[in-house]
């Protein structure tokens, strides 16, 4: 899956709501990481993929995701 500009292989966020149907997959304490231009940007306080995510699959201990749309790796950094 990816989430893009073009109508094939994007994910909406109601898709993702539909995801409840296989939330049970993930292991309690399991991690989420989603590579995606801006999936979590405006962190806990905007609508976007990664609070999706995190309300479909509420055993995940994380959720990672992008805040920015220009990435070439992924860094995890951890909050004070």
């Amino acid at each position: 899956m990816h989430f893009g500009n073009d109508t094939n292989g994007v994910l909406t966020l109601q898709e993702v709501y539909r995801l409840r149907e296989i939330s049970d997959r993930l292991a309690d304490g399991g991690t989420v990481v989603l590579r995606s231009c801006s999936a979590g940007k405006g962190e806990e306080s905007e609508v976007n993929m990664a609070n999706a995510f995190a309300e479909v699959f509420t055993q995940a201990r994380h959720v990672f995701a992008p805040q920015h749309a220009d990435f070439h790796e992924l860094i995890f950094q951890r909050r004070q």
